[in-house]
Parts: C-alpha cells; sequence; structure tokens
C-alpha cells in the first residue's frame, strides 16, 4: 500500500479557490489511478469542509499541527504547495512532491506592495529561503507550463541542486521537474435555467455577456477592461460585463484583504461608475460563486475575458481561471504576454491583445461579438478541452507515486544543503517576525514597554 497525504493550502468544499481545487482533485486522481493507494487529504486548521466525507474516495481531515505531523510520518508520499518546517524530517524520510503550479516568487513580489519597505525586503527574503529548503527536500517539482519549468530548473541549478549524480542519471531533469497543470471539472458541461438572461434586472435574452469568472486581483487590469467597456457600448448597447466573484475564499483579515482583492473591487465599481456603466454594462456577483452557479455562468455567458498587466507575474503564470473557459469551450479575450495568450492566437481560441491597449480590447470585443467568429473558437476549444483532464494533466504525479523511490545516496547528497539552507531561513525568519510582525501587535495592543 501506497500511503499518500496531500495538502490543501485552502478551504476544501463547495466553494474552492486555485489551491482547494488542485489539492481535491489531486487527492481524487491519485486515489482512482494509483494501484493499493490510501490518500489523504490535509485541510488547513480552522476550514471546516461543507462535504460529506462519507461520498469520498479519499480521506479528508482537518489538520493541527501535530496531526499533520503524525500525517506526514506516516506517508510514503507528501504532495503539497508550501511545507512547514516542522513536516521537512518527514519529507527527507519519505518522499515529497512540490507542487509549484502557481510561479509564487512573481506572486509574493505582487501580493506584497502594501507593505512597507523595509518590512517588504524581510518579508520576501525570509519566503525566498524557504522556497529553498522546500526545492532541497522535494524529490519532484510540478509546473504548469515549460517556461516555469525553465525558470525552476535556473534556481534549482543556481542553488547547486543539479548534482553530477542527478545530471547523470537524468540529463533532462525530467524526473525531477515535470509539467503538470490544472485540470478542467471532471464532468460534462450541462446548460440548466438561466441565472443571468432574461432573469437578472438589466440582462436581456440576446445581450453580449462577458465574464470575469474570478475575483480581482491586483495583478490583473481591470481598468482597462472597464474602459473597452465603456468604448464598445457606444456601438453595442448590449454588451454585459460580469464579474463573477468579489471575495476570495480565503480572505481574511489584514494580508489577504489587501492583496487578494478586497480593495481592488471597490476600486474597480468606482471607475465603473465614473464611466457611466455601473449596473447598466457592468455587473458584479458580491461574494464566491458556488459550483452550481459557477457553470451556469460560464455555459450562459458568450465570451470569457481577463486582462493583466506585461510583468513578470504575467510572463510565467498560468491564469487557474483559464481551464473554466476550457471546459465551458468560452471564446477567450485576454492580455498578450502568457503561454495561454499565444494558445488563444495560435490555435484561434479567441482573442489576444497588447496590454494596456483600450482600442485593440474594444475592438476584439466587437469582432467576437459576431456569433460566427465565436462557434470557430468553441469547435476549437472543444477540441483542445480532451488535453486538460485531471488525469492526463496529473499523469507526472501518478508516475511518479507508483514508481520505485529514489536510491539512498542521492537523498543523502541533500543533507548538508539542508543543514546550512535551515539555519540560514531561520535567522531571516526570526527578523522578519520579531522586527516587524510582532512589533506590530504589540503596538496595536498598547503596549509601550518596548524602546
Amino acid at each position: 500500500m501506497t500511503d499518500i497525504l496531500c495538502i490543501s493550502l485552502g478551504p476544501v468544499g463547495t466553494r474552492m479557490a486555485a489551491p482547494g481545487i488542485r489539492a481535491f482533485n489531486m487527492a481524487r486522481v491519485l486515489q482512482q489511478q494509483v494501484p493499493g493507494a490510501r490518500v489523504t487529504l490535509a485541510m488547513p486548521p480552522g476550514d471546516v469542509s461543507d462535504i460529506d466525507p462519507v461520498s469520498l474516495p479519499f480521506a479528508i481531515t482537518q489538520a493541527t499541527g501535530a496531526e499533520l505531523v503524525r500525517l506526514a510520518m506516516r506517508s510514503d508520499v507528501i504532495v503539497s504547495g508550501q511545507i512547514p518546517t516542522g513536516l521537512l524530517p518527514a519529507a527527507m524520510r519519505g518522499r515529497f512532491v512540490l507542487d509549484m503550479y502557481s510561479p509564487l516568487v512573481t506572486e509574493w513580489a505582487s501580493m506584497s506592495r502594501w507593505v512597507g519597505k523595509r518590512h517588504r525586503r524581510a518579508l520576501l527574503e525570509a519566503k525566498r529561503k524557504h522556497l529553498m529548503l522546500e526545492l532541497t527536500v522535494a524529490d519532484l517539482v510540478l509546473c504548469a507550463n515549460e517556461r516555469q519549468r525553465d525558470f525552476v530548473a535556473g534556481i534549482m541549478g543556481t542553488m547547486g541542486m543539479v548534482t553530477p549524480r542527478q545530471f547523470e542519471g537524468d540529463p533532462s531533469l525530467r524526473s525531477r521537474i515535470a509539467i503538470a497543470p490544472l485540470g478542467i471539472r471532471p464532468h460534462e458541461p450541462v446548460q440548466r435555467a438561466n441565472v443571468m438572461r432574461g432573469v437578472r434586472p438589466g440582462f436581456g435574452e440576446d445581450d453580449l455577456i462577458l465574464l470575469w469568472n474570478g475575483t480581482i486581483i491586483e495583478w490583473y487590469d481591470v481598468e482597462t477592461l472597464l474602459r473597452a467597456i465603456a468604448v464598445v457600448s457606444q456601438t453595442r448597447p448590449d454588451v454585459k460585463l460580469v464579474f463573477l466573484g468579489t471575495s476570495y475564499p480565503q480572505a481574511k483579515s489584514g494580508f489577504e484583504d489587501k492583496s487578494m482583492g478586497t480593495g481592488w473591487v471597490t476600486v474597480a465599481m468606482e471607475l465603473a461608475e465614473e464611466l457611466g456603466i455601473l449596473d447598466k454594462h457592468v455587473f458584479f456577483n458580491h461574494g464566491w460563486a458556488d459550483p452550481e452557479t459557477t457553470e451556469q455562468h460560464l455555459l450562459e455567458s458568450d465570451i470569457g475575458v481577463s486582462t493583466y498587466y506585461d510583468n513578470l507575474e504575467t510572463h510565467f503564470s498560468f491564469r487557474v481561471r483559464y481551464l473554466d473557459l476550457f471546459w465551458a469551450a468560452l471564446p477567450i479575450i485576454c492580455t498578450q504576454g502568457d503561454v495561454v495568450s499565444e494558445m488563444v492566437a495560435s490555435r484561434n481560441l479567441g482573442a489576444s491583445v497588447p496590454a494596456s491597449d483600450v482600442d485593440a480590447l474594444a475592438a476584439a470585443i466587437l469582432r467576437l461579438g459576431d456569433p460566427s467568429a465565436r462557434d470557430v473558437c468553441r469547435r476549437n476549444l472543444d477540441v483542445m478541452r480532451e488535453e486538460y483532464r485531471w488525469e492526463r494533466t496529473l499523469a507526472p504525479v501518478i508516475d511518479f507515486c507508483t514508481s520505485p523511490p529514489p536510491r539512498g545516496p542521492e537523498k543523502r547528497d541533500r543533507y548538508f544543503p539542508l543543514a546550512y539552507r535551515s539555519l540560514d531561513w531561520a535567522i531571516s525568519e526570526a527578523h522578519e517576525k520579531l522586527r516587524f510582525a510582532y512589533r506590530k501587535k504589540f503596538l496595536r495592543s498598547g503596549y509601550s514597554g518596548m524602546e
């Protein structure tokens, strides 16, 4: 029996964002595809799932620190996007899959912009060094595309993790760094009752509906999209843009509120009102939609739209929200710069436009306003959709879990790097916590005894 622990970094339930969706389907597919597997999905403490555990083919638990250590120590394989330092011994004892489907380094740089400059430097330094720890213990690193794989290979090469023994055994590093993007919803699209057309105030049966299927995050360019909608509405008064979600499921007070869209929704609504298109051509669904509501919005819309900035985060990204557009065969309008925008252009899945170009974006919306143009895109998306079944995208993980564990010498090569990187990280982590996080808590509590 192969004991597999999948650690979710987000809530798992009827309302899930990318981390929960990824971990849930990872557990589901590994339970089905790995012979004799015993799979456990561990959720963060405090996140209570509303899914009936009896209905699942794998075990699901809310893991505290001690429970998580116990589960990790009994596991043959641990799969997680991050690993607490307390689990490093378990990761070294067994096998560890580091799931870097999201380019963490570039996201951290974007998410931390709201903190002070000195705190930001300390925060990112501690995170960077912890990532180096994780890469040191990882037996397999997962990426979403070839660009990300090149990025990770460069980091590991610079760290000295591409040892002569590793290179001689696998010069391509495919056994160490694999491509495993997210997959589409496992069931087929079925359109039921309308949720917008002729139902929601302001929506007609024949309106041209654009869907932004996710929340608004600070590294997305909503301003250009809103201005393009204002332009299009002059010649297509039937155009409607719907923002599907405005509250990230993991949002809490503090860091997430400022960095995962909460404040940016207000900015977007204010701009839409200033342009005179709020609740006329632009509509916001407040909260986070459940799976059924999300699916009906996808299937009822005409175009999926996603716009962002020309930067490093965009270059290495693979937007999770695109998978739902693939699933629904929904023509895509997006900004140029990432791998999906290249797929959109080369496979005629919609239109990709230059970043921050209002006129080009408006022209693309008008072009795809033609039903015949959308029909061509839908046929192409139908063909491509099969490439993103979870069983296919997770094939490298399935192969890893069914293959023999690495030889002892290869593991021993990591002991010394792990020791000095652990010390290096601990110093940076202590500096960030003592100088900024803990000091801030004392000041908020009114304690005045600190010099």
